[in-house]
Order: structure tokens, then C-alpha cells, then sequence
């Protein structure tokens, strides 16, 4: 990535979802998070990305969640 001119690196946004399908339990109305093996995927679960090379692209948390029937 090319940098801003100050020796910064340039920003981007990411933007994605992430599907618990087993191991899910609902946390009020519309929310939910992991139990079991995991019970570290909740809102504000640390989340890093890595690009092909095996460097860091982006960092950044879980959000919201919502809770699916089925």
C-alpha cells in the first residue's frame, strides 16, 4: 500500500461477515455469541486479517451480531 505523504500508511475500510453456525446461543432479542469451543466469538472479539504473504492487511472487532433461527 502506498503511503499518505507523511509517512503514514494508508487506510481502508474492511467490511465482512462472519457465520457461527454451531456453538451459538442468543444473548438478548437479536443478539448473540459463541459458547464452547467459541465462546471467544462475541461483539468486540479482536479480529486481524492477513493478506496472501502472510502480513497483516487489516485489524480490527466483531460488531453487532444478530441471531438467526435454523
Amino acid at each position: 500500500m502506498a503511503g499518505t505523504g507523511d509517512d503514514q500508511p494508508a487506510t481502508f475500510s474492511l467490511t465482512g461477515a462472519f457465520a457461527l453456525t454451531d456453538g451459538v446461543v442468543r444473548t438478548d432479542d437479536i443478539g448473540c455469541k459463541g459458547t464452547r469451543s467459541y465462546d471467544d466469538s462475541a461483539e468486540g472479539t479482536c479480529v486481524t486479517v492477513y493478506d496472501p504473504a502472510g502480513g497483516v492487511a487489516a485489524t480490527g472487532d466483531f460488531g453487532s451480531s444478530k441471531y438467526a433461527e435454523g
